[in-house]
């Protein structure tokens, strides 16, 4: 029976990582739109605070109006800043994971059946280590 070799976490990560290297700008930018939404809720309440106190210490019902549009304008970009950020990161990742099966499924069906470990117990393996690299 073969000894299972150890490979450190930098290594794990540089194999990944070449995976990765195609989709790393979208990854980025997903990550920065989906950010974005972060600091909008912060800002959107300051807004809205600001807002109310204001219309309601100078009596001008008109700031009201302009701050529910304020706030529906950073709400709009929230979502759509999360809604790009999703998207871009997701299939970022989808095809990642999908690079890697296909590396991993070329490798598992070159390599034979050279042990005694069934396929399907090989197929479970593969699926497994798939997972917990995704």
């Amino acid at each position: 029976m073969k000894e299972k070799k150890h490979i450190s976490r930098p290594e794990i990560f540089k194999f990944i990582y070449g995976f990765a290297r195609p989709y790393l700008t979208a990854l980025i930018i997903g990550t920065i739109f989906y950010s974005l939404q972060m600091v909008t809720f912060p800002l959107m309440n300051s807004v809205l605070m600001g807002g109310v106190t204001e219309a309601m210490t100078t009596g001008d019902t008109s700031l009201l109006l302009l701050t529910a549009l304020r706030v529906f304008g950073l709400t709009a970009f929230a979502m759509i800043s999360v809604f790009i950020g999703v998207l871009l990161f997701v299939k970022s990742s989808v095809k990642t994971t999908q690079r890697l099966q296909i590396k991993m499924l070329r490798t598992f069906i070159g390599s034979g059946s050279n042990d005694n470990m069934h396929s399907g117990e090989k197929l479970v393996l593969f699926n497994n280590d798939v997972n917990v690299a995704h």
